[in-house]
């Protein structure tokens, strides 16, 4: 994922065009991202199942800026484990970091209907620290949760944790209707002041 962008308004001081996501640099090409990701899904056949993306640039950058770790995970997008239990039609679960099931918009650009993001894909959480589960309800109907450390860090910035439930609905191939809620404290020092996402 490459870029140029030209901001008209011209700032002469600053080569950040404001108001953008990923897509920051005024009058420049950038490489705004390089992945490579590998994966392998946990499946009745082989119960165990791995997820890592590697990142370059500055995409990554932005999305990896990580508050209590530094650049500790800068290019690690995702890396996770996972394991299918027997249990039904299936209870998985993943420990390690995961990008956020919450939202409409992916990181990578081509995955999007419009090459930058919006607001509320920049002010909300990128990804997670931390363990969830999932379960097939139904064919149609998947459940799910989480703990983690919160958002966009890869340690904890208090002493609580924050809890995430989602429902997938499918009831057709081409139709998915998703709900997200995650709730927690989120400000540095302070696990008595609940946000709710």
């Amino acid at each position: 994922d490459a870029y140029y962008t030209y901001n008209f308004n011209a700032p002469e001081t600053s080569t950040f065009t404001p108001y953008r996501n990923f897509d920051v640099r005024h009058n420049q090409f950038s490489v705004a991202l390089v992945e490579l990701a590998m994966s392998k899904p946990a499946t009745e056949d082989d119960r165990a199942g791995f997820r890592f993306d590697l990142n370059y640039g500055q995409v990554a950058q932005i999305f990896n800026a990580d508050p209590v770790d530094g650049n500790a995970l800068l290019n690690v997008q995702q890396a996770y484990v996972s394991y299918l239990a027997p249990v039904g039609k299936g209870l998985t679960f993943e420990f390690g970091k995961f990008v956020t099931p919450i939202g409409t918009e992916p990181t990578e650009a081509n995955l999007n209907n419009n090459y930058s993001r919006a607001f509320l894909y920049a002010l909300g959480p990128y990804y997670h620290v931390g363990a969830r589960v999932s379960y097939a309800a139904h064919p149609k109907v998947t459940l799910g949760g989480m703990v983690v450390n919160g958002w966009n860090s890869t340690g904890d910035v208090n002493s609580g944790k924050s809890f995430g439930v989602t429902a997938t609905v499918t009831p057709t191939a081409k139709v998915s209707i998703i709900q997200n809620v995650l709730v927690g404290p989120e400000q540095a020092g302070n696990a008595d002041d609940v946000r709710t996402y």
